[in-house]
């Protein structure tokens, strides 16, 4: 996916998954967003966003597969690569 075109996570999973798989079996998303500033205005250089469902008891994650991650290049990226896969060689 190239461009400034938005796609959902439904578009994207549908696009790499054949119709009828198993909940189960589809692919983990992963999305992320780099920006040039502190899109979320929070002060991280990364924020990890989770999809939660609004209940009587509160907010409970929900589990789908699913994650976003925003990055701003106030920070260095580099940092956030390596602080979530060690392994990659900087």
């Amino acid at each position: 996916m190239s461009g400034n075109t938005p796609h959902t996570i439904g578009q994207t999973t549908a696009a790499y998954t054949p119709k009828g798989t198993d909940f189960s079996d589809i692919p983990q998303v992963v999305i992320l967003y780099i920006t040039e500033y502190d899109a979320l205005h929070n002060g991280q250089m990364i924020t990890r966003v989770k999809r939660c469902m609004d209940t009587q008891e509160g907010y409970v994650p929900v589990d789908d597969g699913e994650e976003i991650f925003f990055a701003n290049t106030v920070h260095s990226i580099f940092t956030f690569f390596h602080l979530t896969n060690p392994y990659i060689l900087l």
